[in-house]
């Protein structure tokens, strides 16, 4: 049995961590999207710029357009290859998919597990350590979250309630 005011502290950590994995994981969903379409736009202006340069020499075009475009084509591929925005999305994805499962065990812990009648003080203190502890992990080695990203998910979770189970409304 766990003591009431030990259960009321634990209950309000788990709110916390729920909360912080919340705004992080919604924060790295909506980063997602703008590195995946700076991904696509680079490639399709690196590749245009490459056909244009071979067109350029295979009709005899301008000179200038050639070199310009295979010129223009390479700044852009260099660019794509420095910032790596595949990687970057692929790394928010994983990171709003991990503070979704700490969000969630959090949730489990204080909604489930903390009402258990035969839950131990000491077992329930070490859960709420263990999820403090995975989300300190998680927050370590995850991409940051830019500030547009952040402000939409916290207009999407503070006003546009996005992230209220319907389970939650009744």
């Amino acid at each position: 049995m766990i003591d009431i005011t030990l259960k009321s502290e634990l209950s309000k950590e788990a709110d916390r961590i729920e909360e912080d994995a919340l705004f992080s994981s919604k924060g790295h969903y909506n980063a997602v999207p703008a590195w995946q379409w700076i991904h696509r736009g680079l490639g399709i202006v690196a590749a245009v710029g490459s056909a244009l340069a071979a067109i350029s020499v295979l009709e005899n075009w301008s000179r200038a357009l050639a070199v310009g475009s295979a010129a223009f084509s390479t700044i852009v591929s260099v660019v794509l290859t420095t910032l790596k925005p595949n990687e970057v999305s692929e790394r928010h994805q994983r990171a709003g998919d991990r503070y979704l499962a700490i969000k969630n065990r959090a949730r489990i812990f204080r909604n489930i597990d903390l009402l258990n009648p035969d839950a131990s003080s000491n077992d329930a203190a070490d859960e709420i350590k263990s999820i403090s502890h995975e989300l300190a992990v998680v927050a370590s080695g995850a991409p940051v979250i830019p500030r547009w990203a952040h402000n939409k998910a916290k207009k999407d979770i503070e006003i546009e309630k996005s992230a209220v189970y319907k389970a939650d409304k009744t």
